[in-house]
């Protein structure tokens, strides 16, 4: 069997769940891992018994796909070096800080017929698969999204919007498959720069609304979906994987 040449650009916590995924891959070869910390990729590198890189450029032409687990601020000029070079990418969320540099990014990798992939890895949860299966997008009244718990070692450079509550309005966005009429949203800041705690309500024109909460400040995790349609309800249980439905 051939094997997917990858390498991963950032060798943070992220970046490490993304070394060890591969490493176990059969039909991937671990081909590095590069981060600017020295002493951190190196560790990385040794434990999964693959090369480490201090400049991510040295990977271009040793790949044939790549993630990029950075900061994301870093992410268009890093994702753009490797699409302009023919490199599949697997981009963490969020794909990047605006929208202008996300529909360049899109449009390189379409030109370019490469895979541009954002990691919203709620879409392959057990529990969304099946959900897709009963869920009647015409009989959907609300939708309400829960996704929080405690401070930690997560993403500092962006909010708990684009850090958490973006999987849920991913996978809203893809159940209610039509446009959003009206958004209103409220957040606070508590540890740092960027907000912490986020509420959102999104009305759609065809009458559906969504509630989203995330919140990275409290004491304890959660993450759930529940979906009200005319004649059933449906409750995701993200971290458990399991979907609950009750019926009249």
């Amino acid at each position: 069997m051939e094997k997917i040449k990858v390498a991963v650009i950032g060798a943070g916590n992220m970046g490490k769940n993304h070394v060890r995924i591969y490493s176990e891959m059969n039909n991937v070869e671990l081909i590095g891992v590069a981060d600017l910390n020295e002493e951190v990729g190196k560790d990385i590198a040794g434990k999964f018994n693959t090369n480490f890189y201090k400049n991510y450029k040295e990977v271009m032409g040793k790949v044939e796909a790549v993630s990029i687990v950075v900061p994301t601020k870093f992410h268009y000029n890093i994702a753009k070096e490797f699409l302009s070079n023919g490199i599949d990418v697997l981009i963490e969320k969020p794909i990047t800080i605006n929208l202008n540099e996300a529909d360049e990014l899109t449009a390189l990798a379409d030109k370019n017929k490469l895979i541009l992939q954002v990691g919203h890895v709620e879409r392959f949860n057990p529990a969304i698969i099946e959900l897709s299966k009963y869920i009647k997008a015409d009989e959907i009244i609300s939708i309400d999204a829960s996704r929080i718990g405690p401070f930690g070692a997560r993403i500092t450079d962006s909010g708990v919007v684009l850090d958490l509550m973006i999987h849920d309005l991913d996978i809203i966005l893809d159940l209610v498959k039509d446009e959003i009429e009206n958004i209103n949203g409220y957040g606070r800041k508590i540890k740092g720069e960027h907000e912490d705690y986020a509420t959102a309500s999104i009305k759609f024109k065809n009458g559906i609304i969504a509630n989203l909460t995330a919140s990275r400040i409290t004491q304890r995790r959660q993450r759930t979906l529940k979906i009200t349609e005319i004649e059933k309800y449906m409750k995701v249980d993200y971290m458990n994987k399991i979907l609950e439905i009750y019926r009249q």
